[in-house]
């Protein structure tokens, strides 16, 4: 798999594979960058389809896609953002549970959440982080009126340093708070695109219905 030239807060190259990012040391005091912008590996499910860096899926057709080796990486801990853009091609039309649309996710669901995920619903985008305690799952939620055929941009921001997570949609900060459990441990969990998993890796649920793109996280 090649690595590509890739320019912004730091300058750097890296390669598509999340697992195989070059690491910060390379350059002295610039953040570990996973740009998944050239998803090669990506493994696409029920007929989703990628096609010049956008992931495009169809949720009656329960179409997600997952990164093989994914489970390597681990948000516990630091400072870190994460990046995501996305389209609708029709929007959530309910709150309850069955309703949601997953855009992106490193996480197990379940009796017991553990991880993070970013997903949307009638009316709302929902931050989702749990370290594992029932009683500490922190669910942020934002109203939002959502439309068809527009690129949305969420941008995630957390602050271990300043226990501080600021949330942006299209420029906008949308929230500033001080949460109860993000980063959350994900070790072993695969990052899923347009879905939520539970029971580990199996019980897909909360498809998505339309394009991603995009998508960056970088660990300070």
């Amino acid at each position: 798999m090649g690595t590509k030239a890739y320019t912004s807060q730091v300058n750097q190259a890296y390669t598509s594979s999340l697992n195989q990012a070059y690491p910060a040391g390379e350059s002295e005091g610039a953040p570990v960058v996973y740009d998944l912008e050239d998803l090669e590996s990506l493994v696409l499910v029920n007929g989703a389809t990628y096609s010049d860096g956008e992931l495009t899926l169809v949720r009656s057709s329960s179409q997600y896609a997952w990164l093989p080796d994914s489970d390597d990486y681990d948000t516990l801990g630091g400072d870190m953002k994460i990046e995501v853009s996305f389209k609708f091609n029709s929007v959530p039309t309910g709150t309850a549970s069955a309703n949601y649309f997953g855009i992106l996710g490193k996480h197990t669901g379940g009796s017991l959440w553990v991880g993070w995920m970013i997903t949307s619903a009638k009316n709302l985008i929902r931050i989702f982080a749990n370290d594992g305690t029932p009683t500490g799952a922190d669910g942020t939620n934002y109203a939002v009126t959502w439309a068809t055929g527009h690129w949305y941009t969420v941008v995630v921001i957390y602050s271990n340093t300043l226990n501080n997570m600021t949330v942006t949609l299209d420029g906008v900060e949308i929230m500033n708070k001080i949460p109860n459990d993000f980063p959350a441990q994900n070790t072993n969990y695969k990052l899923h695109f347009g879905a939520s998993p539970t029971n580990g890796d199996g019980n897909i649920i909360r498809y998505f219905d339309g394009q991603i793109k995009d998508v960056r996280i970088t660990q300070f």
